[in-house]
């Protein structure tokens, strides 16, 4: 009996899609920035590169992350003369998604990182957008039961290989663009 993996990784290309089992995820760990692509694919070139997607495994899985090319999201960084308190991090992060993407708050989807810098400044990092663009990335995934986390390439990459489990990555919203269930959309 084979033990089934905790979950797969498909890994967005500027031509292509790619699928890897979680036990190859640490292969993953620097995604080089050869696939980070400069201009984000319009809607007809998404469904090619979607096209492209092939699983090669008979039981489809059932816990999956989507990596992105931050270039293919609205990504800003800004420089903040404290640190934001964690319970504030989560709306100082909309504030300026919302600002860099000029969309409504109830249609966006973001995500942050902050970093402390030298005499108490802080980086905050953020990565946003519409929820239409999340569900045509995370469509061809999508299935009863299922569920994906969309992450941007620079959020993955600084994430250490002991917290890429399953697990881990649920437990930090303030990772993650998007969590994707088909039961509750």
């Amino acid at each position: 009996m084979r033990l089934t993996s905790a979950y797969s990784v498909a890994v967005y290309h500027a031509e292509y899609c790619t699928f890897y089992e979680s036990s190859t995820a640490p292969a993953l760990a620097r995604l080089d920035p050869f696939f980070s692509q400069d201009i984000r694919p319009d809607s007809h070139q998404l469904a090619l590169i979607q096209s492209t997607i092939v699983t090669r495994r008979k039981n489809k899985p059932t816990r999956l992350i989507v990596l992105v090319p931050d270039a293919w999201l609205s990504t800003s960084q800004c420089q903040i003369d404290h640190l934001v308190p964690v319970s504030l991090l989560p709306l100082a992060a909309l504030s300026y998604a919302v600002e860099t993407t000029f969309l409504p708050p109830e249609t966006l989807s973001f995500s942050f990182q902050q970093h402390s810098l030298p005499n108490k400044f802080a980086e905050l990092a953020i990565f946003a957008c519409s929820n239409e663009w999340r569900k045509q990335l995370c469509e061809p995934f999508k299935r009863p039961s299922h569920q994906c986390l969309l992450i941007p390439f620079s959020q993955w990459n600084s994430m250490s290989e002991r917290s890429r489990s399953w697990s881990q990555c649920q437990k930090k919203p303030w990772l993650l663009i998007s969590r994707i269930n088909r039961s509750v959309e």
